[in-house]
């Protein structure tokens, strides 16, 4: 492999061509099947464009054979969740969480796939650790409490959040949209009593 084909994979991948950086990528492992550095580079394309989970799996496996990275167990994890493989997700986050104790969005993932499996205890602890970490800056960490709180039937508490939410992030389009489908469960007088105050 030339030097100037991982420039142009690294290119690919920060211009958000992420099809192109993995047939890229794929071409030049078939030159240097073990070359770190495109496997890498063909994990974070893939995970950034949702292509293909199970592609993801393989490819993480092999890379963390080859070198403890903590990315490749929080890729591999999130590809498990994906494709419903939970308790093998929450072994792989707990792994990333273990070298980086400080990445939100893992923690955040954590929490969902606890959630997931069944464990509402844990989910709760690890989402909280979630925001915490963030400083309640992680929106999707924020959300998704909101949302397991509507769906343990504390939908005051989940209201009085989402609020709060809306507080720090009154430009997000995303919360505006989905407060209705959020909280079908409340009556639209109480909705509209509620987001009008």
């Amino acid at each position: 492999m030339k030097n100037n084909d991982l420039e142009k994979i690294k290119e690919l991948y920060k211009k958000g061509k992420y099809r192109k950086c993995i047939f890229l990528c794929e071409k030049e492992l078939k030159l240097d099947h073990e070359n770190f550095d495109i496997l890498g580079y063909q994990v974070l394309a893939l995970s950034k464009n949702d292509i293909d989970p199970k592609k993801t799996i393989e490819l993480c496996n092999k890379l963390i054979h080859m070198r403890i990275e903590v990315d490749f167990y929080y890729f591999r994890g999130n590809a498990y969740y994906k494709i419903g493989k939970y308790t093998l997700a929450i072994k792989d986050f707990e792994k990333s969480i273990k070298i980086d104790p400080s990445n939100s969005p893992t923690w955040d993932l954590l929490a969902r796939s606890y959630y997931r499996a069944g464990n509402i205890k844990k989910a709760f602890k690890n989402i909280d650790m979630a925001i915490k970490i963030s400083k309640s800056k992680n929106f999707d960490a924020l959300a998704v409490k909101v949302l397991m709180l509507r769906d343990e039937g504390k939908v005051d508490n989940a209201f009085e959040l989402f609020l709060d939410i809306r507080k720090k992030f009154p430009s997000n389009k995303l919360l505006s949209n989905e407060i209705r489908p959020i909280f079908s469960l409340l009556s639209d007088d109480f909705f509209k009593k509620q987001v009008n105050k």
